[in-house]
């Protein structure tokens, strides 16, 4: 087995909020998700939450998880995706 520990920005905090948690497990997948396969990341989704949540709300957690990635990469781009941009035509362009 193989553990890894980020101790970047590492606190004790009594509570956690949802928006916190939901930017831990952003950055989680982005560090470790890529090595792992799904269901090996949904088991350490639920060790994570502390409980196995029905499959309707683990699958909400799991579309927030990727719209808070989303977003950030959006962020971090500077706009929207290239497959969301809409193309105005050129004034006086050929037809």
């Amino acid at each position: 087995k193989v553990y890894f520990i980020d101790l970047e920005d590492f606190r004790r905090a009594a509570n956690v909020s949802r928006d916190r948690r939901i930017l831990n497990l952003v950055h989680l997948d982005r560090s470790i998700g890529r090595f792992l396969c799904r269901a090996a990341r949904l088991d350490f989704l639920y060790s994570y939450l502390g409980h196995r949540p029905d499959r309707a709300a683990a699958r909400r957690m799991v579309a927030e998880v990727r719209a808070a990635r989303e977003s950030i990469d959006r962020r971090k781009r500077g706009g929207v995706p290239a497959t969301e941009r809409v193309v105005e035509p050129l004034a006086g362009g050929t037809e």
